[in-house]
């Protein structure tokens, strides 16, 4: 099936920053006071779920985006250039992310050094330039520079695209397959965990198992045409509306945080099946519901979503330290209105500058590796 790459493209850039704007809305929040952030824990404790909900989507969306291009290169040539595939992912995430990662071990040091501070507190780099910083986060320490934790994330990408590229490489025609044994390996390890066998950690990738398995088995499923396929396709209209429905008031539900292991494990693969519904619709039906991709801004904020998700941590801890070293005098308007629009407009502007120097120099090199169908 064909889909016309305008509209096809727009709904998946909205889409990414709707993720991005889940996964960030919970460190928008921030104090130096002590009193404030006190009183802001329970808002956070709040807010977190949904940034937990936000990865889950966009780990989906990578999956689902990242299958599809593939099964289209094997679909327009019969074939899948593994380098091809490794060289423009590489070229989309190592610049931004090393630039970060430079920032916190040749930045923060020299400045500490010109100002006679105490030196950033920083893990070997060797985890960065491993993309295992998850490992290090979830099983060593927490306590690490802000803005170098939510690299955790792209690690995980970093290894599910290494991992998923070569799974494509020799079993594209068996994703089914490959599916249902990353959900049988995330349930079994559940068990394990409840059991006190192992011990599975918020930055465990095995925990994002059902989204990396959901997105790819849509994406074999949307590119084959399969029963599934056709039966979303000729579904009727109130089910659309319903599955709408649905989505909200699950998320008017999900501030509570303090579930078993089992009904958060229910309510990840629920709201799994809920992001595929959600990239079918908008991606699939030539008249979806409601078309997220009509709005140019969002369109835009979603090409430089990554640099959102990068820069949001640096601009947090420039704000904090700005009003830490002026002595502000901070108020809940402050945190909860100004902090969080401030954060918004600079990460903004900084991304924007990153994407349109920086980025789209890489992103032009990596047309010389795209396939046919490329993201």
């Amino acid at each position: 099936m064909e889909i016309k790459n305008k509209i096809y493209f727009k709904n998946i850039d909205v889409l990414r920053f709707s993720a991005f704007f889940l996964i960030c809305v919970n460190h928008l929040f921030f104090s130096n006071n002590e009193i404030i952030s006190s009183s802001l824990s329970l808002f956070h404790k709040y807010l977190f779920p949904y940034g937990y909900v936000g990865l889950g989507f966009f780990f989906t969306l990578s999956s689902f985006i990242n299958t599809w291009v593939i099964l289209k290169e094997y679909g327009s040539s019969n074939k899948f250039n593994l380098k091809n595939f490794y060289a423009r992912r590489i070229l989309r995430i190592w610049p931004l992310y090393f630039g970060i990662v430079a920032i916190a071990y040749i930045v923060l040091p020299f400045i500490s050094g010109v100002l006679n501070t105490t030196p950033p507190n920083l893990p070997s780099v060797w985890w960065f330039l491993t993309f295992t910083f998850d490992y290090y986060l979830g099983y060593i320490n927490q306590n690490t520079v802000f803005f170098l934790a939510f690299l955790w994330s792209i690690a995980i990408e970093e290894q599910f695209y290494f991992v998923w590229g070569v799974f494509m490489r020799f079993f594209h025609k068996n994703i089914p397959a490959i599916a249902f044994t990353l959900m049988v390996v995330y349930i079994l390890c559940l068990v394990l965990n409840a059991f006190h066998v192992i011990r599975l950690v918020y930055f465990n990738p095995i925990n994002y198992f059902p989204n990396f398995a959901f997105g790819a088995f849509l994406a074999h499923s949307c590119f084959n045409k399969n029963k599934l396929f056709n039966i979303l396709k000729n579904s009727p209209p109130y089910f659309l509306k319903i599955f709408y429905a649905l989505l909200i008031i699950t998320f008017l539900f999900l501030q509570k945080q303090e579930v078993t292991n089992f009904v958060h494990a229910v309510r990840h693969v629920v709201f799994t099946v809920f992001f595929c519904l959600l990239l079918f619709d908008q991606c699939f039906n030539t008249a979806p519901l409601f078309s997220m991709g009509k709005y140019n801004v969002l369109n835009y904020l979603g090409k430089i979503s990554f640099g959102l998700y990068c820069w949001h941590g640096v601009v947090i801890t420039i704000v904090k330290k700005f009003a830490e070293l002026v002595h502000y005098n901070e108020t809940y308007w402050d945190v909860l209105v100004l902090y969080p629009l401030l954060t918004l407009f600079l990460t903004i502007i900084i991304s924007i500058i990153s994407y349109e120097l920086i980025e789209v120099k890489f992103l032009k090199l990596k047309e010389r590796f795209s396939s046919s169908f490329s993201v």
